[in-house]
């Protein structure tokens, strides 16, 4: 039997659907079911939306209090030109950086685990995937040490937490039929070359608050801000909160539903965007830099925006970087810490020239195996239940923008709009 996936739940026959929260996924859910024929109101409790996606605008240049940018597939291509916005690509061929201990190198493992790697290719691949880590995953083929420390620093930033307790199946999806590592990896790399679409990282004229403002004029009859929503008995709700607010909506009505959203867990998020009138040499020509968890540098990771985007600065000479710190404290003096030990000769605190910094408490949920065995407890206890309620959120099934375009399109398509006598 096929892997359920995508939002939690389906649509009941009413005429009305109500859509509580408006962060990015509450937008993308409201604007799939529209073009689809639905009728449609979206709740937000806060007086702007967007949630956690928003561009901050300063005199120098400007920053991204959450994603820095859309990686791209078809269906958020098609989006864009339905929404009539021009995505601008992100600088190609730039550097990915890596800092396992003291040393910030382009290549992640060290040269004597190479050989290692090599004569590890044919072993076998561990029997149950589904309940497993990337570390546990990974362990035979990169050793203990490399599965840590590049694991940790490679899907750290996106997915919340290290090597260890990150589900293996919140990565790796799709089915796999090769036993050995050597054939995982032919797999991987015949998957990516069938793709149509080549996924680019972009971002827009304005920012990411492009996306939204577009959402918005699309939506603009459609969206009640400053109101606290509830589930109605003759609507259909869909709730595109966070899965601590999720759990306070379904509250009384759906008891163990409201128990299994409040054992998921987010990583409080930090980051600081600083546009500097000295360039980090270490970081020229590179995406960022990313940090292992045995890394002195107490970020776990650095954006270099003005490689990436240059247009995030008035003037091309400054330079703008993004610190992205995963827990709950990360200061001024911590960021320049962080560029001392990259670059000890600078003096980072005359060089700042405009700061940015944005304080989630509930950043990022963690894709650990709680979360994934909470998502399947909820999905079972969907089954049977009537219908006209529904979950959707980053926590649910896909951590990116993208992952929730396609998600979100894919429910709305299959979900019959009831037409009102």
């Amino acid at each position: 039997m096929k892997e359920e996936s995508g939002p939690i739940g389906q649509l009941g026959l009413f005429d009305e659907t109500h859509i509580i929260g408006a962060g990015i996924s509450g937008l993308l859910m409201g604007y799939y079911l529209k073009k689809n024929g639905h009728s449609v109101k979206i709740f937000e409790k806060q007086s702007h939306i967007g949630g956690k996606i928003r561009t901050i605008k300063g005199d120098l240049g400007f920053a991204e209090t959450a994603a820095n940018a859309v990686f791209t597939n078809e269906d958020a291509i098609d989006l864009f030109q339905e929404l009539k916005i021009s995505p601008v690509k992100s600088t190609v061929k730039l550097k990915r950086l890596l800092q396992r201990t003291s040393t910030l190198k382009s290549f992640p493992f060290l040269v004597w685990e190479i050989p290692f790697i090599i004569l590890s290719l044919f072993k076998r691949l561990p029997k149950d995937m589904d309940k497993i880590s990337i570390y546990e995953f990974f362990k035979p083929l990169l050793g203990k040490r490399a599965s840590y420390e590049v694991l940790s620093s490679v899907f750290g930033g996106i997915y919340a937490t290290d090597a260890k307790t990150l589900s293996f199946r919140s990565v790796f999806k799709q089915k796999f039929n090769s036993v050995t590592y050597f054939g995982f990896i032919r797999e991987l790399i015949k998957q990516r070359k069938a793709r149509r679409h080549k996924p680019e990282s972009v971002s827009f004229s304005g920012g990411m608050s492009d996306l939204i403002q577009a959402l918005r004029e699309k939506l603009k009859d459609n969206i009640v801000c400053d109101t606290n929503a509830s589930i109605q008995s003759n609507v259909n709700t869909i709730i595109c909160t966070d899965a601590h607010d999720a759990s306070k909506v379904v509250g009384e009505l759906l008891p163990k539903i409201s128990e299994e959203l409040l054992k998921i867990s987010y990583s409080p998020v930090i980051s600081t965007t600083m546009i500097l009138k000295t360039p980090v040499s270490k970081l020229e020509g590179a995406f960022g830099a990313l940090f292992s968890p045995v890394s002195p540098v107490k970020c776990a990771g650095i954006l270099n925006n003005s490689a990436i985007f240059p247009e995030r600065t008035v003037d091309p000479n400054k330079r703008s970087y993004t610190f992205i710190h995963l827990g709950e404290s990360y200061s001024e003096q911590d960021a320049f810490q962080d560029l001392k030990k990259i670059e000890p000769s600078t003096d980072w605190q005359k060089s700042l020239e405009e700061k940015f910094v944005t304080n989630w408490q509930r950043g990022i949920p963690l894709y650990d195996q709680q979360r994934s065995e909470s998502i399947k407890k909820i999905r079972s206890l969907f089954h049977g239940r009537p219908k006209g309620i529904v979950l959707f959120g980053n926590y649910v099934d896909g951590i990116s923008i993208r992952e929730m375009i396609s998600m979100a399109k894919e429910f709305a398509s299959k979900s019959p709009k009831v037409i009102s006598s």
